[in-house]
Parts: structure tokens; sequence; C-alpha cells
């Protein structure tokens, strides 16, 4: 009997994904089939999805940017720092529906390709930074590196402008933001650890420190670049 020969079925991300996932509920004591095949059916789904949209944007923008002979897929299949990055940044994109942290994250595997003289360590950390801050987090810092050399303006509106789904009611959360992001060294002397009332002007002075100028170039498109570093 001549068995027919079948074409290998290509397994998309999602698909090792959804089967390493599975797997791992499987044995997990106290979790039951039940558990497995809610995963299955509300979960693995949009996750797949998920991933795979971030990973064929990734795809289709390394594509153009070799035609335009910026990168080499076979340099970047040999480059650990390249590789490492992508698989970060992976884990972070799988956690959040968020547009800001997702375009934040594209945008730090393209720069990677794109530039390998970024301390890795530091790359790890940026890498971190993403998944910790919260989208409001990223828009105030952005907001504050474009006030460097406008006028300054009251908080209040710097809130109404940089974060329009803010409400300036919840200035003790907005403390806690930039309190967050002074913790890890992205806001310069200015403002750093300074509460400031709604009243209060900021602009027209650097408000982000250089550790925060390379956080920001690192999670800008390379094709609309700010030069947030001198």
């Amino acid at each position: 009997m001549v068995r027919k020969k079948t074409k290998g079925i290509k397994k998309t991300t999602g698909d090792y994904l959804h089967h390493g996932t599975r797997a791992a509920l499987s044995v997990i004591p106290w979790i039951g089939g039940s558990a497995v095949e809610l995963f299955s059916i509300l979960i693995a789904p949009p996750l797949e999805k998920r991933l795979d949209e971030f990973l064929n944007d990734i795809s289709d923008r390394l594509k153009r940017l070799e035609e335009q002979g910026k990168t080499n897929f076979k340099n970047l299949s040999e480059n650990k720092e390249f590789i490492s990055a992508v698989l970060q940044a992976m884990r972070t994109a799988i956690s959040t529906h968020d547009e800001e942290k997702l375009n934040a994250l594209r945008n730090a595997v393209i720069n990677t390709a794109l530039d390998d003289t970024l301390d890795d360590a530091k790359r790890q950390i940026f890498l971190r930074y993403i998944d910790e801050l919260t989208p409001w987090h990223i828009l105030i810092l952005k907001g504050m590196a474009d006030l460097r050399n406008a006028p300054p303006i009251p908080l209040k509106q710097f809130i109404d402008t940089y974060l329009p789904d803010f409400s300036a009611e919840e200035k003790e959360f907005f403390d806690v933001l930039q309190r967050e992001l002074s913790d890890r060294g992205l806001l310069g002397p200015t403002v750093d650890g300074v509460r400031m009332s709604l009243d209060a002007t900021i602009g027209g002075v650097k408000l982000t420190s250089r550790h925060g100028d390379e956080f920001l170039h690192f999670i800008t498109e390379h094709t609309k670049e700010k030069r947030f570093l001198n």
C-alpha cells in the first residue's frame, strides 16, 4: 500500500504558544481539564492573534529595512542580543492590549536591529521599563521631553494636553506616576522628586534625564525619530 505524502503544516507562533500553555496548565495539580478548556476557548485565540500581529508587524518592517539595505536577516539571525530582545519583547506583548506599549515594544525591537551600540544591560532594563510602566508613564515622559524648548505651561494644561483621558482631579495619582518615573532615573533634577501643584508651571528647561532621553530614543520609531539625544 502506497502512503500518500502529506504536505507539512506550517505552525504559527500562536500554535506553539497554545500547545505550550495547555501543557503547562495540564500538569498543575489543582487545575483540571475544565481550566484547560477555558483557556482554549477564551484566552488562546486572542492571545495567539495578539502575538501573531505583533510579530508579523515586526517582520514586515524588517523586510522593508532589508530592502533598503539598512539591515540583514542573516546577520540578525546570528545576533544574540537581537534574539534576546525579541524574546523579551514577546513576553511583554502577550500580556498587554495597549497600543502605546505595543508600539514601544515594536520600536524597541526595530531599533535593536538597526543599532547594536546600546549596552546590552541598558537594553534589557529599557525593555523591562516598557513592561513595568503604564501608557500614562510613557506619555508623561514624552510630554516632558516635548516641553524642553517650549514656553512654560501650568501643570493642569500639561495634563489636559498630554493625558487627555486623565482627570486633573486625580492629581495625587499623577504624583505617583511622576515619582515612579523619578525612581527609575528618567526625570531631570527640575522635576525629579518635586511635588507640583496644578498651578505650577513646567517647561522651557530640560525636564528629562540623560537616562530618560536614551529610553525615549529606544522606543521611538526610526522613521519618525525625535532627537531626544544631543
